[in-house]
C-alpha cells in the first residue's frame, strides 16, 4: 500500500510538472540546492536524493546544458571540488514549480491532526530506514532541518 500511494502521488506530481516542462528529478535537484546553499555539491546532492553520484553526475550535466545550474569551483587549491549554483532561469523554473498544488490537493483529505500523524509515522519510518541502511541521518526533507523523533520503546 504504501509502494502503490508513493508511485501514485509520484505520477500526479510528474502530470503537474510536465505543464511547467520539467520533471520530478529536476525539481528535487532545485530543492536540495536552495535547501544546502554553498554546500550543494554533486556529492552532497546524490547523498541528498539516495542516488549514486554518476546518477546525479549525469542528471547535473543535462540541467547545465537546459542552462538551469552551473557548476563553480571552490577557488584554488580544490580544483577538484565544485559546487551547484541554481541560475536564473533554474531559479524562475522553481518557483513555478514549488507551489505543490497536486500535492496540497491530495493532501487536504486529511484534517491538520491527520497530516501531523502522517508526518511523525514517516518521519519515525526514514530514521529507522537510514539505520536499517547504516546512513547517517540527513532531514527527511530539503529545507530546514528536522528533529529526529526520539526513539520510542514500543
Amino acid at each position: 500500500m504504501l509502494e502503490n500511494t508513493r508511485h501514485v502521488i509520484f505520477e500526479a506530481r510528474t502530470k503537474e510538472l510536465r505543464k511547467y516542462g520539467t520533471s520530478v528529478a529536476h525539481s528535487a535537484v532545485f530543492n536540495v540546492i536552495l535547501a544546502l546553499g554553498d554546500d550543494a555539491t554533486p556529492a552532497e546532492i546524490a547523498r541528498w536524493l539516495f542516488r549514486k553520484p554518476s546518477t546525479v553526475s549525469d542528471l547535473l550535466g543535462r540541467m547545465e546544458k537546459e542552462g538551469l545550474i552551473r557548476r563553480v569551483g571552490y577557488g584554488p587549491g580544490r580544483s577538484n571540488l565544485v559546487k551547484v549554483q541554481l541560475t536564473d532561469k533554474g531559479l524562475e523554473a522553481h518557483n513555478s514549480t514549488a507551489k505543490l498544488e497536486t500535492i496540497h490537493r491530495i493532501l487536504a483529505v486529511l484534517s491538520p491532526e491527520e497530516r501531523d500523524r502522517l508526518r511523525t509515522s514517516l518521519e519515525k519510518l526514514w530514521y529507522r530506514s537510514l539505520d536499517e541502511l547504516g546512513r547517517t541521518h540527513i532531514p527527511l526533507l530539503p529545507g530546514p532541518q528536522t528533529q529526529r523523533p526520539e526513539d520510542s520503546s514500543e
